[in-house]
C-alpha cells in the first residue's frame, strides 16, 4: 500500500510505503485526520495510526534506534561523503505540533 501526496493532481508525488505480508488479506478503512497529519487505518483487526510528517518517523526511529552507522562504517561505505550520522539532527524532546482542524 502507498501514500501519495495529490496536492498538484498531475504530479503526485510518493510520501510513503506500508509494509504488509502477501499473505495477509488486506480488508479494512483507512482515514486521514482532519488536518491530513495522521493516517489511521483498521487493517487485520487492529487500530493503526500513522504519522503522514516524514519527520516523525525519522526521530521516532532515531529515538528507537539510535545511529546506525559510526564513523569507521561511514569511511567504508561512504568515503566520498563528510560523516554525517543519520540521527543527528534528532531530537527525542522535541514534540511536533499538528495543526487543529478548520471546520
Amino acid at each position: 500500500m502507498s501514500l501519495w501526496d495529490v496536492g498538484a493532481p498531475r504530479a503526485p508525488v510518493p510520501q510513503g510505503v506500508m509494509a504488509y505480508l502477501i499473505s495477509i488479506s488486506i480488508a479494512g478503512t483507512v482515514a486521514f485526520s482532519p488536518t491530513g497529519h495522521f493516517l489511521v487505518t483498521t487493517i487485520s483487526g487492529s487500530v493503526d495510526v500513522w504519522s503522514t510528517v516524514p519527520e516523525d518517523d525519522e526521530d521516532q526511529l532515531c529515538t528507537a534506534v539510535g545511529d546506525v552507522i559510526d564513523q569507521e562504517e561511514w569511511r567504508r561505505y561512504v568515503p566520498h561523503e563528510r560523516y554525517a550520522p543519520p540521527c543527528a539532527r534528532s531530537d527525542p524532546g522535541r514534540i511536533h505540533t499538528v495543526p487543529a482542524a478548520t471546520p
